[in-house]
């Protein structure tokens, strides 16, 4: 198992509460990775998750859920969860959803290489 399979399988047993031998390729695919967005910012919230450009509404709660590329020069993706008050960095979208996620739930990790 490489580091993206385990933080894949972590993604799957901690914040999706499942417990099925293969999960979804959380960290590598956008469309999975939504999937975290939806579960920790709430799908249905008063306030849609969404992805920006521009400059974060960080603190104002704006939104539950934000990404940003290439935020205050960071070469890479952003991720926020507002009412987790998490935030992390990675090279793509996805990670940085799962990064963020796992923080979320108390856990930190590095990016795979």
């Amino acid at each position: 198992m490489n580091r993206c399979e385990d933080l894949d399988s972590l993604i799957h047993r901690l914040v999706m509460k499942e417990t099925t031998d293969t999960p979804p390729l959380y960290s590598s695919e956008i469309q999975a990775a939504w999937q975290v967005v939806e579960k920790l910012a709430g799908d249905g919230d008063e306030h849609p998750a969404c992805i920006q450009k521009g400059l974060p509404a960080f603190g104002d709660h704006a939104t539950p859920f934000e990404v940003y590329k290439n935020y205050a020069g960071y070469p890479g993706w952003t991720c926020y969860f507002a009412d987790y008050e998490v935030c992390a960095h990675a090279d793509t979208a996805p990670l940085a959803i799962c990064k963020a996620a796992l923080k979320a739930c108390g856990v930190e990790v590095e990016s795979p290489k």
